[in-house]
């Protein structure tokens, strides 16, 4: 997942994309790599992944349609449905909550992982 730093830091200013380059049991590490005029620097950083909204915010990398495109749904009964996005409180509503896809595809990729996962809740093996 990609972040943007939010403050500067005495290596990187504010601004600066990086990704997160692993994390383990709550700490987590960064690789950014860090242009200057003449010299390009590396520079790792552990930190408590704890309290790091004033430091960091995620940058969204969905797709998200443009004005009049289309765009696919699932149902509340696992059923793909297809809108044209006008930019609604409900077209915004299911991107958000990251039920806005862009190709049926991607949906019934979404629909099989969903099923799975409840059928292992339920501990059942397969959900009609």
């Amino acid at each position: 997942m990609k972040y943007i730093l939010k403050k500067d830091l005495p290596w990187a200013k504010k601004g600066t994309e990086w990704e997160l380059d692993y994390k383990i049991d709550g700490d987590f590490y960064i690789m950014l790599e860090v242009t200057e005029t003449t010299t390009r620097h590396s520079h790792e950083w552990a930190y408590s992944w704890e309290d790091t909204s004033d430091w960091f915010a995620p940058i969204d990398t969905r797709w998200e349609p443009g004005y009049e495109m289309h765009y696919f749904f699932l149902t509340s009964n696992f059923k793909i449905m297809g809108d044209t996005w006008d930019g609604t409180a409900g077209d915004k509503w299911l991107y958000e909550s990251g039920n806005c896809f862009k190709s049926r595809a991607d949906a019934e990729t979404a629909r099989t992982a969903i099923k799975s996962t409840l059928a292992k809740l339920r501990d059942d093996k397969e959900i009609e």
